[in-house]
């Protein structure tokens, strides 16, 4: 079961995922950030990968798509909770996206 769980603190949207991310359920992640980032006008993004299983490494690159779509708006992201391994593969070199351990991080890198 897969599982999106938001919650604004500061103007900061915290993203929760947890379960197991496939293809299909991707697809609503990526229409759920849309929504928030097209619709709702947010900016700043923490997305919590603690509790999530990736099961096909491929979904990273299009995770790293969402991603650079994000900051291309002049959005900013921070991410959490992503092994050595998947941050290298995501890491897009964009000043707006960074990698942190907790979310409680995330105030540092993200001002209102």
């Amino acid at each position: 079961m897969f599982k999106i769980i938001t919650k604004v603190n500061k103007g900061i949207l915290f993203i929760t995922l947890q379960g197991t991310l496939d293809k299909k359920n991707f697809c609503e992640f990526s229409k759920e950030i849309n929504y928030l980032l097209y619709n709702q006008g947010m900016n700043y993004f923490v997305l919590n990968f603690d509790d999530l299983e990736i099961k096909n490494k491929k979904l990273l690159s299009e995770i790293q798509n969402k991603l650079i779509e994000i900051c291309l708006t002049s959005g900013k992201v921070v991410l959490c909770g992503l092994n050595k391994e998947d941050i290298k593969k995501i890491d897009c070199g964009n000043d707006n996206l960074k990698f942190i351990t907790n979310e409680i991080e995330a105030f540092n890198y993200l001002h209102i």
